[in-house]
């Protein structure tokens, strides 16, 4: 053969087999579990977005839409759970045995991480990246810029901003952008997160199918307990049958279609159940219980594609579910009962009659290449079984695959529930990478995170309540303050107006001794010349004057006490020591419980009562004054006539 075509057809097998030997072997780390609307998806390396659908596989380069009156749950194998809300875009960045990288760039999602081993999540914003090491539950709200708030309910998590990292732990929440964060402690939760509450309530479903699945697959117990039931069987233990989304006819394999994904055809079940059942594990018909599904042995948990065995003609496309022990074709290694047709030469093509449930009624399932390629069903008008005639393929099709071979779904999506046009085209795959190291810093993978100490804010506009419809008011913010405890801090109080709850910023200067009790003015028979008084220096309306001498303690100072004589306060100056009493507690601390309630007008009387007794004291003071002058008068002129 000349060397040309020798590189010719090395270059053909480059072209053929690589990408096949890359094919959908790791496709069973994550799927869309759950949704609700017109989700849409966008599969790496296709230009066009697509309708989603449950039980599709997903891998790194795909992006997932909600739109508007939609939401979506991501699953993983552990059982982490991703949930969207409408209006948000999902990108999915690194999809590893033990670690998940996502991007979300609009929109809020709810996390559930399931820690198992060393598995982590990192889940990048415009502005941060959150990374989870510990089992923990948190929401991730997106606003304009990128502006970025993570609420986590359970657990602790580490988000990270150009300028450093922070520690958020259960009843937290952390804005962040691109300069300094912010540390608030959560309030009630929002309708969203009350609606994602019940759902993980749901999640504890599983513990009845746990106890029959190898460790692997203990994940997807909930789908198995809530559609069906265990039964013990003499030749393969326990295993597992429907009893929801069956029919007379029903057979494995039966309502769903095969979709090009990772180079390779993989079923896509309608039933709610239908992943693990359909990509592990095989099936058998016992007489007693029907249709059942054998789980994997453990150590033996492989996903694939579809578990089948094939007949393809000019016209008509069949697949048969493979029963425990059969050999699987397919185009790569997937487990112990299964050949890579890619690395072994097949020269022995087995019959189709050799297959265990070629012989059950209505399992093999034939439709009209059409229907393979384009997803519309078309009648065969045919009932024959076309294993017991025809020659079995050694793998899945070789057909080449269509448009719309590769949409899970074909049907029209209303053009107001499309992707805007400013992110159809927009992906950040490889801007920024995955770092599964706690101790090296995202945003500068060389070297550690520095730690990030958040600031004050009150008030903060909460990029998630409009689409929340929490109650007014209902997110107190507290903030937490970094510094010493001398420093001057914002304090938030509520005042409430209008039926809603406003919060102000009150500056609050920690107080080192406790300020003097005021004293309540005491009611007294106004007299014209005091009344003037009192209108010329309003300031000291109510308030017994008291000045404070600038001194030593031990010298004298001046307190004024009020002498009343001829109608007004006439104030004389008394020699007082300083008092090294305690200072009085502030009159808001001193409790008010059990003080008696003093009577005005019985107060008025003795007031005036006192007045009285000091005039009358006034005047007597005054005449012993005047019987006192009269005698020293007297001995003055006497004085000079003694000897």
């Amino acid at each position: 053969m000349k060397p040309k075509n020798v590189l010719k057809m090395l270059l053909l097998w480059i072209a053929v087999f690589l990408p096949l030997q890359a094919g959908a072997e790791d496709l069973g780390a994550l799927r869309l579990s759950e949704m609700e609307g017109d989700v849409q998806i966008k599969f790496t390396g296709l230009t066009e977005w697509d309708p989603a659908a449950i039980n599709l596989p997903l891998r790194a380069g795909d992006r997932l839409w909600v739109p508007q009156n939609a939401w979506v749950q991501v699953e993983t194998r552990e059982g982490s759970v991703v949930r969207l809300d409408a209006g948000s875009l999902l990108e999915i960045l690194e999809v590893e045995e033990d670690s998940l990288q996502l991007y979300l760039s609009q929109g809020q999602a709810y996390l559930r991480f399931k820690q198992e081993m060393d598995s982590m999540i990192q889940v990048d914003t415009p502005v941060s990246s959150i990374r989870m090491y510990d089992s923990s539950t948190l929401n991730v709200a997106i606003g304009d810029n990128g502006y970025t708030e993570i609420s986590v309910f359970r657990g602790a998590v580490y988000a990270e901003n150009r300028s450093g990292e922070v520690r958020v732990a259960a009843g937290k929440m952390l804005s962040m952008d691109d300069g300094l964060p912010s540390l608030m402690t959560l309030g009630p939760p929002s309708d969203w997160e009350r609606w994602n509450r019940q759902w993980d309530d749901s999640l504890s479903d599983a513990e009845d199918s746990e106890q029959y699945l190898p460790p692997e697959l203990t994940g997807y117990g909930r789908d198995l307990s809530r559609n069906g039931r265990w039964v013990q069987t003499s030749e393969y233990g326990y295993v597992w049958t429907p009893t929801t989304h069956i029919s007379v006819d029903w057979a494995p394999y039966r309502y769903g279609r095969w979709v090009w994904v990772g180079d390779d055809y993989v079923w896509i079940a309608q039933e709610p159940w239908g992943w693990a059942p359909y990509h592990y594990g095989r099936w058998s018909y016992i007489s007693s219980h029907g249709w059942c599904w054998v789980p994997p042995p453990r150590n033996e948990v492989y996903w694939g594609p579809g578990y089948v065995s094939w007949v393809a003609t000019a016209d008509t496309i069949a697949w048969v579910p493979l029963a425990p022990a059969e050999i699987y074709y397919g185009h790569g290694y997937y487990g112990p009962h299964s050949i890579n047709i890619l690395t072994i030469n097949i020269s022995i093509v087995v019959p189709g009659r050799n297959y265990r449930n070629v012989h059950v009624r209505d399992a093999v399932t034939v439709v009209h290449r059409d229907t393979f390629l384009g997803g519309q069903r078309r009648d065969i008008g045919q009932r024959e079984n076309p294993f017991l005639r025809e020659r079995v393929s050694i793998g899945r099709p070789r057909i080449e695959p269509e448009r719309t071979t590769m949409m899970p779904i074909v049907r029209e999506i209303p053009r107001e529930h499309k992707p805007p046009r400013s992110i159809q085209e927009r992906t950040v795959n490889g801007e920024r990478r995955i770092v599964r190291e706690r101790d090296r810093s995202v945003f500068r993978p060389t070297e550690a995170p520095r730690s990030l100490f958040p600031a004050i804010r009150i008030n903060p506009e909460a990029v998630g309540e409009s689409r929340r419809t929490a109650e007014p008011g209902g997110r107190q913010q507290v903030q937490e303050e970094q510094g010493s405890p001398g420093q001057l801090r914002e304090r938030p109080t509520n005042n409430r107006g209008n039926g809603r709850d406003s919060i102000r910023s009150v500056p609050v200067r920690p107080q080192l001794t406790p300020a003097p009790v005021p004293v309540v003015p005491v009611p007294a028979k106004e007299q014209p010349a005091l009344r003037e008084e009192q209108e010329a220096a309003p300031a000291s309306r109510g308030r017994q004057q008291v000045q404070e001498e600038q001194g030593s303690p031990g010298q004298l100072r001046e307190r004024p006490t009020n002498n009343r004589g001829n109608g007004r306060d006439s104030i004389r100056s008394v020699p007082v020591r300083p008092q090294l009493t305690p200072v009085p507690v502030p009159a808001a601390l001193v409790p008010v419980i059990g003080q008696p309630v003093v009577d005005k007008e019985e107060e008025l009387k003795r007031l005036q009562q006192q007045q009285q007794a000091a005039e009358a004291e006034a005047v007597k003071q005054a005449a012993e004054d005047k019987v006192e002058e009269n005698s020293d008068q007297r001995r003055k002129r006497i004085r000079p006539a003694l000897p």
